[in-house]
């Protein structure tokens, strides 16, 4: 007697499907990340605040993306 595997088939999708969804989030959190940290001095410039008080707004930002991305 075999057992027939067609069942594993569309949980096997799924699990694909959903981690292909996680890699591509994954992806974009960091391309964001990457993107903010290289326009920071742009950031600084147009907002006029000295570069001690640069670390302030890339925390809060950070900690903002971190709820959102949820």
């Amino acid at each position: 007697m075999s057992v027939s595997t067609s069942h594993d088939t569309p949980a096997r999708l799924g699990i694909w499907a959903g981690f292909a969804a996680m890699s591509l989030g994954m992806f974009m959190a960091i391309l964001d990340i990457q993107v903010v940290v290289t326009s920071l001095p742009n950031i600084q410039d147009a907002l006029g605040i000295a570069p001690e008080h640069m670390s302030w707004v890339q925390t809060a930002y950070l900690i903002a993306e971190v709820i959102a991305i949820p």
